[in-house]
């Protein structure tokens, strides 16, 4: 039994004619015969009642008719849902993203991806920056928006930088510095630092974010470490240390904490925000994200 079989079968269920049924499909009488007496003897069941005046169904033939029509229905929906995961216009994208990642302008481009593919299925999950790139590895990321470091020469993992932003230092409002324009970082070689931990593997990023104090020509004396910015905001609100943190974290903490963000002078003094993903994702959901992106 096939798909050509059970078309067959249907149009003349309908039509009752073999002679129309024929040219329904292009092909002679007797190949709709032929093929109608296989179907039979496949499923073992006579279908069609022929005599020389008329053709009929069978009960059986009633019986087969409506459950074939409502699987040729199904089927013919499965195609059209696989064409459509084919082009990438449905099916599923998995998404990581950073702690902070909603407070950048980037956050609307997802939801530009939702609307122009809204057959896609979003899976959003907020992870640390290292387990970010350890899923696109693994492909539990089909794409992850994240701060760049450590992948350039990661032969598996393919990014566009999308922005790049000031890094500030995080000063309670009655701090010294707190009114200051700018800042070097090596102006706050005696402060307490709350940082953000970048521990991982492959990509270990606590080694490049200790560079950048090395470079100001001291190591800094850190009280605690968390993966979790805002939860290290609070901490310099309540005067347990200062922080350093990109730019885009300024609005909403000057609003709520009312912390004061002083920018640090210096070309390297910057982090980029890259949208990534793994070189061997074949899905085509993907395709469409990153052709979105290029736009």
């Amino acid at each position: 039994m096939n798909i050509r079989q059970l078309k067959y079968f249907l149009d003349l269920a309908k039509t009752l004619n073999f002679t129309r049924t024929a040219e329904n499909f292009f092909i002679s009488q007797t190949a709709v015969t032929q093929q109608i007496r296989k179907l039979e003897e496949t499923i073992n069941v006579k279908l069609f009642t022929r005599t020389k005046q008329y053709v009929e169904l069978t009960p059986a033939g009633h019986s087969f008719f409506f459950d074939v029509q409502e699987i040729m229905q199904k089927l013919e929906k499965a195609i059209d849902r696989a064409k459509a995961a084919s082009l990438g216009v449905k099916g599923n994208l998995s998404v990581g993203f950073f702690i902070g990642f909603s407070q950048t302008e980037y956050l609307h481009f997802l939801k530009k991806f939702r609307e122009k593919f809204s057959g896609v299925d979003l899976h959003l999950e907020c992870q640390t920056v290292t387990n970010l790139y350890q899923g696109l590895l693994n492909r539990k990321y089909d794409l992850v928006f994240n701060i760049k470091f450590d992948v350039e020469n990661n032969n598996f993992i393919e990014y566009k930088e999308l922005e790049q932003y000031r890094l500030c230092a995080v000063l309670p409002p009655d701090h010294s510095l707190a009114n200051a324009v700018s800042l070097r970082r090596s102006q706050l070689e005696n402060e307490q630092f709350i940082l953000n931990e970048f521990k991982g593997k492959p990509h270990d990023g606590t080694k490049f974010m200790m560079e950048d104090y090395f470079r100001a020509g001291f190591v800094p004396k850190i009280v605690m470490q968390t993966n979790d910015t805002q939860t290290i905001l609070m901490m310099v609100y309540v005067g347990m240390g200062i922080t350093i943190v990109p730019e885009f974290w300024a609005s909403l903490s000057k609003q709520i904490l009312k912390l004061a963000f002083v920018p640090l002078e210096g070309d390297n003094e910057k982090i980029s925000l890259v949208a990534a993903w793994n070189k061997q994702n074949a899905n085509p959901a993907l395709a469409n994200v990153i052709r979105l992106l290029n736009k």
